[in-house]
């Protein structure tokens, strides 16, 4: 049996970020006919970051200026911890 982590992943980030207006999307279609690509994307309806959600995004998210970020997740092991 699959898990999808990438959805694990996007509930804890909608549970996480939805209260700061953050919308978390999984399994977003970026082609027609798309290969099979786990991702998650993330999207802020304000002008800039807000200092909230700022404290909730990872380094790198909450420096980027865009509004729309995709995130590609890809585990090649099992997650543990360590993967975490």
């Amino acid at each position: 049996m699959k898990t999808f982590w990438h959805r694990l992943l996007g509930a804890l980030l909608t549970y996480i970020l939805t209260s700061v207006n953050i919308s978390v999307q999984t399994d977003v279609p970026i082609m027609t006919d798309p290969p099979e690509v786990d991702i998650l994307l993330l999207r802020r309806y304000d002008k800039q970051w807000t200092q909230d959600q700022r404290l909730r995004l990872p380094d790198g998210i909450r420096d980027s200026p865009a509004h729309t970020i995709l995130i590609e997740f890809k585990a090649t092991e099992s997650v543990n911890l360590d993967k975490l």
